[in-house]
């Protein structure tokens, strides 16, 4: 088999492109490359950890007007403690060291109240929760700070294929036949009509099955040349 090829001819996926080709059965492929990058999400699952809960009154009568909730810090880390209960009634609450020493401002204001902190591994502290107004339940979970989700890296734009690079992606092939210098078993040339892949280089093969001089142009619709010359076996 003898091969022609093209290798540097920009077409638009709109233009429609034509060409000739002297001499002898020739074979047509085009060749066009895609790039496609894709990136995978991270997601941490992170679950709260009850450490106490109970019924508060500020008038004491279905319940006290504070408790004590001890409980553990789960690492060296940031944490999140959340004091919800379960009505419009009035919470607050504030972070001490197991030996009273004030670590928290006081929380409240919203509901849930939630406060942000670090706290040590292996520490034993406890929340002072109080009732400034009704009665309800309240329920107080601890939690570590999620870590941030990294940030995606920036797409690296695709390296354009080298000149040797005839690795087909995908191909068309849309011409054959038989040509003849003494149009004795077929004419002496022959025009096919095809339409570019894409807005990207294309690479176009014409190879036949003898020693015949086989030479092609490409046109494009108007007639203008696209190749810079005739390209020769």
């Amino acid at each position: 088999m003898h091969p022609l090829m093209i290798s540097s001819i920009a077409c638009t996926a709109a233009e429609r492109k034509q060409f000739s080709i002297h001499f002898v059965t020739f074979l047509i492929v085009f060749f066009s490359t895609f790039v496609f990058t894709s990136t995978d999400a991270i997601a941490q699952n992170v679950t709260d950890v009850k450490i106490g809960s109970g019924t508060l009154d500020s008038n004491r009568t279905a319940g006290p007007r504070w408790m004590r909730v001890n409980f553990s810090s789960l690492a060296s880390d940031t944490h999140i403690i959340r004091v919800a209960w379960d009505n419009d009634s009035d919470f607050e609450f504030v972070v001490r060291h197991r030996d009273g020493t004030l670590i928290s401002p006081t929380v409240s204001g919203s509901n849930p109240a939630v406060w942000t902190g670090e706290l040590d591994a292996g520490e034993r502290y406890y929340l002072g929760v109080r009732a400034n107004s009704g009665t309800a339940n309240f329920t107080a979970t601890i939690n570590l700070e999620p870590e941030p989700e990294p940030e995606p890296e920036p797409e690296s734009p695709a390296d354009p294929p080298e000149d040797n690079d005839t690795s087909p992606v995908s191909s068309v092939t849309f011409g054959q036949g038989i040509l003849d210098s003494s149009r004795a078993a077929g004419p002496r040339f022959i025009r096919l009509y095809f339409d570019s892949l894409d807005t990207a280089v294309h690479t176009i093969n014409v190879s036949w099955d003898s020693n015949a001089d086989v030479r092609f142009n490409v046109f494009d619709e108007s007639g203008s040349r696209v190749n810079g010359s005739v390209v020769r076996g």
